[in-house]
């Protein structure tokens, strides 16, 4: 199968025309670029017009004729030669003697405009000479172990993530495992590589799981246009602080690996959602830029209430509030949309510039985010043609696309992401499921496929991840009991001792290094106090460890030689190889259950291989249990899905409280506990109630089992 990634291109009906060719020539493995891979030498930097890596025939560079006019290509196709020609001598494994590569490299001038009387061995104007040229320039000798560096050396991939590798006492300690991992994956996979090149005239849609890449496959489109199209001005909003740094990295390598030179960061801006006049957000330049009132954080507290969603409120104040708005930025694009809201994106959006003639309202807004991650719809963000009336979102064959889906988990092992989607979802607790979906096609758009059953409303269904969707380089050299563990304890310090003991065993026997392990606590009020214990422990054993974000800068979240502790809200957007989940029966059962569950979820898929979800008490028992049933089901989620009355049930049950909610609750509480007390005590009777209320009381109770 060829695959096609559509990058932006200015000579299109040439490129097209390259495109049929190369689509009906029979080509069974290969992968065609347009306007990609960006190229940078002394004199030009610029991407090339296209170019084509397949196992049967090796590398072909096109160099792209849109006008009519008859030009000598020699000079032209020498510089690309020897441009792609370095990038893939860069890579020993590629090179024989001498230089030699081991792959054919062709470079081909495309002028389907010329007269056929000026064709030659390397000008194709037509589909008779592509096919010519490919049967008298077949490599059978090409292995795929080389065609997939082929691949690695044109994207790059490898060296912008590089890091130096972990030194490793034996080859089966936990950092040589992780070592043989980060190896393995080398390249963007089809749907990613279509992400990073593909760009609309218009909003972008990207979803994925966590771990399937979006925070990369984000910097890495960033670079691209920003190399791609230098005069744009560029904007990156994030939701976790330590991202920032992350992009920086990312955007920065990814430059100076195909361009040779920094980014211009005056055209690049990463900031934050709300900002400041000391550190600038979306928010207060959309304020500042439009002459709009802007409230700092003390002032909307004041204003709105502990309780309010601020940059939501604030950014629908400041839409209606903006008279005309200044439209600043080519290009936004938004890691972590699932953390913000409609109001938000429309507040970017409207600082866009128009990207089409044809349409106005067809703006550059690129947005990344995964929807299991809110693990229900209520919070969920609506369809862009529901947020942005008017705009072109349809998806056309041959054509890039508005709507990227990346269904490969990298981060997460399959028993590591089901186990996750079980407890957050609740699927085996011994009450009812927690929350689920309404748009059921969610599952399967993710990589779940169904084993047995029936994917719909009210029927039975068994869902399961394969190779296909989630990676088992971990599976196969691990043991599943290995890699994820739940265990109770009696009580804190138990479970302090025995946490910290594993670390210092991490650290000395397993040769991770400080960066390698994340300790979540998942209740934001109380992580500080109830990790202080742990922390303190780790300290008499000489080990340092931080509170991310508080006694370090907010954009940090690791450092050198220190544990990270952190809160769900911190450790977001971020990765660690060993993740302790401690305190875990906090997310068992009480108020607000949608959000505790998806705390649990968020906090074991932060994993990219083992995970331990440590807790102390009966609930951390019942989760414990819940674990077991997984485990029993070979880690498929095996469930009856609701049906629409079902889940509105669930989804009021176990919605977010507000102050007020939570303060009648309690009262309430007390008040029947008050009743019963007076009942037992028989201070009142039963017969002492009007029957009515008896009634009324026994029908709540049985419409709510």
């Amino acid at each position: 199968m060829i695959d096609i990634i559509r990058g932006a291109s200015n000579k299109p009906v040439s490129t097209e025309a390259l495109i049929e060719f190369v689509e009906s020539s029979g080509i069974s493995d290969g992968v065609l670029y347009t306007g990609y891979p960006i190229v940078g030498s002394i004199e030009d930097k610029s991407s090339l017009d296209a170019l084509l890596i397949s196992s049967e025939h090796g590398v072909i560079v096109f160099d792209i004729v849109e006008e009519p006019d008859v030009s000598n290509r020699d000079e032209i196709r020498d510089e690309l030669f020897n441009i792609v020609l370095q990038r893939l001598i860069g890579y020993k494994e590629l090179s024989e003697k001498r230089g030699k590569l081991k792959v054919n490299l062709n470079v081909l001038t495309i002028a389907p405009s010329w007269p056929k009387a000026n064709k030659d061995q390397e000008t194709i104007i037509e589909k008779a000479d592509f096919d010519s040229f490919l049967s008298e320039n077949e490599q059978k000798d090409l292995l795929f172990e080389d065609y997939k560096r082929v691949i690695q050396a044109i994207q790059a991939i490898t060296k912008l993530k590089a890091k130096p590798p972990r030194k490793t006492s034996n080859e089966k300690s936990k950092a040589a495992i992780l070592n043989d991992l980060e190896k393995s994956i080398s390249n963007l996979d089809r749907r990613q590589s279509k992400a990073v090149i593909e760009t609309v005239e218009g909003i972008q849609r990207i979803r994925g799981l966590a771990g399937s890449g979006k925070t990369i496959v984000l910097a890495l489109k960033v670079a691209y246009l920003h190399s791609k199209f230098p005069d744009w001005n560029i904007g990156v909003a994030y939701y976790t602080r330590s991202l920032k740094n992350q992009f920086i990295d990312l955007i920065t390598k990814f430059t100076i690996e195909h361009k040779n030179e920094e980014p211009d960061w005056s055209k690049v801006k990463i900031q934050q959602a709300w900002g400041s006049s000391k550190d600038n957000g979306f928010y207060y330049e959309f304020c500042k830029t439009n002459n709009v009132e802007y409230l700092d954080y003390d002032t909307a507290k004041n204003r709105f209430g502990s309780n309010a969603n601020f940059i939501d409120v604030l950014s629908q104040k400041a839409i209606s509030e903006a008279k005309s708005t200044n439209e600043i930025y080519d290009a936004i694009l938004i890691d972590e949309a699932q953390d913000f809201t409609e109001s938000f994106l429309k507040l970017c959006y409207s600082l866009l510039k128009p990207a089409s003639k044809n349409n106005p309202k067809n703006k550059r807004l690129i947005y990344a985010y995964d929807e299991l991650q809110k693990l229900n719809d209520s919070n969920s963000l609506s369809n862009p043609l529901d947020i942005f009336p008017g705009i072109d979102f349809l998806d056309q064959k041959n054509k890039p696309q508005h709507d990227i889906i990346l269904e490969k988990c990298y981060r997460n092992s399959a028993p590591v992401l089901v186990t996750a989607h079980a407890l957050g979802f609740g699927i085996y607790r011994e009450e009812q499921l927690v929350t689920m979906f309404r748009d059921i096609e969610l599952w399967t758009d993710v990589g779940y496929k169904i084993d047995e059953g029936k994917l719909e409303f009210g029927e039975r269904v068994v869902l399961k991840r394969d190779s296909e969707s989630s990676p088992d380089f971990l599976t196969e050299k691990i043991p599943t009991n290995e890699i994820i563990e739940f265990k109770s304890f009696n009580s804190n310090t138990e479970q302090y001792e025995y946490v910290a003991n594993q670390i210092e065993s991490n650290l000395k026997n397993d040769d991770l290094g400080f960066r390698d392990i994340i300790v979540i606590h998942p209740n934001p009020l109380k992580a500080k106090n109830e990790l202080a214990p742990l922390r303190n422990i780790l300290f008499k054993k000489g080990i340092e460890s931080h509170l991310a974000g508080v006694n370090t800068s907010p954009d940090e979240f690791f450092i050198d030689n220190s544990i990270a502790f952190t809160s769900i809200y911190r450790a977001k957007g971020n990765e660690a190889a060993m993740v302790y989940v401690v305190g875990s029966e906090y997310c068992y059962g009480g108020y607000e259950l949608i959000k505790k569950r998806n705390i649990l979820f968020t906090a074991i898929t932060r994993s990219k291989a083992w995970v331990r979800v440590f807790g102390v008490g009966e609930a951390m028992n019942k989760l414990e249990k819940e674990f077991s049933k997984v485990k029993e089901e070979k880690f498929r989620l095996k469930f009856d899905y609701p049906t629409i009355e079902e889940m509105e049930k669930l989804n009021v049950l176990h919605r977010d409280l507000t102050e007020a909610d939570k303060k009648a609750i309690t009262e309430s509480e007390k008040e029947a506990l008050n009743l019963i007390s007076k009942l037992r005590n028989q201070q009142v009777h039963l017969q002492d109630l009007p029957k009515e209320t008896i009634e009324e009381l026994r029908k709540l109770l049985n419409d709510n089992k």
